[in-house]
């Protein structure tokens, strides 16, 4: 009858309602900052506050519904987890592919992830070219982890390399805070300074950095 059919109009209406706000909501979450301690877990290798089941359970009621929306911070979660097995079983390919989502949806970590990827090692062919491109797009958006990265790419301690490694130590980028203090300590690519290098040393020793430690 009529009624049941405003009825079923009305639910219906208010299922499609519902279903964008939950999109809406997991649009807008960044990931890499909710879960960021888990994240350096991912990054740098090291076990383990987490457990797998609780890192499985994760991706399977949070990331992974994100991700399949087009959520970029949790495409670039998801492809790190991929890429060093935490939660799923390790698979380059899938790591490739959600990390590509995920720079192509403008995160500035997985632009750079892609960049060191595309650098050899990771299952995809070696391609300077393309690396360069994605950690310099990063880089020109004020990305310390990217200006540190593009500094690697130059030979040794070059004017060029100086340049992106002094815009990252700036941010506050402890590795290129390092180099900075190596520079001015042995000479590479700038005069000797033992003051400016003391100064990088230990900025970087304060942010943890153990062999910068004078």
């Amino acid at each position: 009858d009529l009624k049941a059919a405003v009825d079923n109009v009305a639910a219906d209406a208010k299922r499609k309602a519902e279903e964008e706000a939950k999109r809406k909501a997991l649009m807008q979450t960044d990931f890499i900052q909710k879960y960021l301690v888990l994240e350096w877990e991912l990054r740098f290798k090291f076990k383990h506050k987490f457990t797998e089941a609780e890192i499985q359970k994760l991706i399977d009621e949070e990331i992974r519904p994100a991700a399949d929306v087009g959520n970029a911070s949790a495409q670039c979660f998801l492809s790190k987890c991929y890429m060093f097995g935490r939660g799923v079983t390790k698979d380059q390919a899938e790591a490739v592919k959600w990390c590509r989502k995920a720079a192509e949806g403008g995160n500035l970590d997985a632009q750079v992830d892609l960049g060191i990827i595309y650098q050899g090692d990771y299952g995809v062919t070696k391609d300077e070219a393309e690396a360069k491109e994605w950690l310099m797009k990063a880089a020109e958006q004020e990305y310390a982890r990217a200006q540190y990265y593009v500094g690697e790419l130059y030979a040794g301690w070059s004017p060029e390399a100086m340049k992106w490694y002094r815009k990252a130590a700036e941010q506050g980028y402890v590795d290129a805070q390092y180099e900075l203090g190596e520079a001015y300590y042995y000479s590479y690519g700038v005069k000797e300074d033992y003051v400016e290098a003391v100064k990088w040393y230990r900025m970087a020793a304060e942010q943890g950095r153990v062999d910068a430690n004078l």
